[in-house]
């Protein structure tokens, strides 16, 4: 099949440290002997076409000088519109041009199907492609419509696509609740288990660079915005290093919150317990999921509604036999079951820092959690069997 997808974020160049798990899905499309290839908007020193391992990117500008551009990477879409007026007055020029770069693309790659990567505004473009569309909601389009008071936009969306899906059973039961008409049961994101696994070399020596031979490896992955719930946990650890003070807090990512959180760790007298290290390469993170003790992202509801939709990050921690910690909010609870890790109530750092402490006293839970969380990924969340499920789908409604 040719399988044409649209998207709001897709790598800007090698090794680009935005979450990448459309770019991993269209790689198991590809090696599953279809060709792919992706509409994505551009961004500063991004090129306007490109190959990346076998897939045809083709990124739209949407605003000059591509300086300017704000609305698209970074948090995403929903977050970027929310503190930003400049990024909202973007938004009609970058629907404009993905719905003519949609177009353009799917008039020189002529592709059995489109696939839409959030129901807006990607969907829309999709819409106006003439060719059959699926679309994956992941969320942050309802806050989007309910902002702007377009969810009679989304539903028309729906109703005129050949599919459409979400992640987990939370944002089933969302849509819904909203008169949104979804065609199957949720199909989760997944993780290239060849890239996340147990025993990933270099693990050793990201290790040594955190801890002392005696010290334990607590690692948050993500973005250091109000949604991650960073603040609560460098609030938790201060209790943590009470009751484990061989304990480290290794966080691995950047955003607006760095400068606070570090201040935050000053003001409890634990900047010595936590290593803050910015953004990396996606290519580095199995070393830091396979380096850690334990995986811990309190993601909560953050101010404007918006929160975890499924959390990727668990389960490439999972893949890694990695036990997680995750909050009881959003999707989050399709991912952690009791087996391999632990659920703590939303902005509570003291229920937070008692799961913590648990896990890092209790070597075999953490062992037990480990393998079955590996064997829960292998099983359910890697992107070979997911691709397999949507091109069975896609081919219903194909040429």
């Amino acid at each position: 099949m040719k399988i044409l997808i649209v998207t709001s974020k897709f790598p800007r160049f090698a090794n680009d440290p935005q979450p990448p798990f459309v770019f991993y899905f269209a790689k198991e499309l590809v090696k599953l002997g279809h060709e792919v290839e992706a509409v994505a908007p551009h961004d500063k020193g991004a090129k306007d076409e490109e190959v990346l391992e076998g897939i045809r990117i083709r990124r739209f500008r949407y605003f000059f000088p591509e300086s300017l551009q704000r609305l698209s990477y970074g948090p995403g879409i929903p977050t970027n519109i929310t503190k930003s007026l400049f990024a909202v007055l973007q938004m009609p020029f970058f629907i404009i041009a993905e719905i003519l770069a949609t177009r353009r693309a799917a008039r020189k790659f002529r592709p059995d199907v489109i696939h839409a990567h959030w129901g807006f505004p990607q969907g829309l473009a999709a819409r106006f492609a003439g060719v059959p569309y699926f679309i994956n909601f992941y969320g942050g389009e309802f806050a989007m419509a309910r902002k702007f008071r377009l969810m009679w936009l989304l539903k028309g969306i729906v109703s005129r696509s050949a599919g459409s899906f979400t992640v987990t059973n939370y944002y089933v039961n969302l849509m819904r609740s909203s008169g949104l008409n979804l065609s199957t049961t949720p199909i989760p994101l997944g993780v290239d288990t060849f890239k996340f696994r147990p025993g990933v070399k270099g693990s050793e020596e990201i290790r040594r660079k955190f801890c002392r031979s005696n010290e334990m490896m607590v690692l948050f992955v993500g973005r250091l915005v109000e949604r991650k719930g960073p603040d609560y946990l460098v609030s938790a650890f201060r209790k943590v290093a009470l009751e484990v003070p061989n304990a480290r807090l290794v966080m691995v990512g950047g955003g607006p919150m760095e400068a606070s959180l570090k201040k935050q760790a000053e003001q409890l007298g634990i900047s010595g317990k936590i290593a803050f290290c910015g953004e990396i390469p996606n290519a580095e993170l199995p070393k830091y999921y396979c380096a850690a003790d334990i995986f811990v992202l309190p993601s909560i509801i953050d101010r404007h509604g918006d929160m975890e939709g499924q959390g990727v990050v668990y389960a490439e921690a999972m893949a890694c036999k990695i036990p997680v910690i995750g909050t009881d909010t959003g999707g989050i609870p399709d991912v952690i079951s009791r087996d391999v890790g632990l659920l703590v109530k939303e902005k509570d750092p003291e229920d937070l820092a008692n799961g913590i402490i648990k896990l890092l006293k209790d070597s075999k839970l953490r062992k037990s959690m480990g393998e079955k969380a590996y064997k829960l990924v292998q099983e359910r969340f890697s992107w070979d069997r997911i691709a397999e499920v949507y091109v069975r789908i896609f081919k219903g409604a194909g040429k």
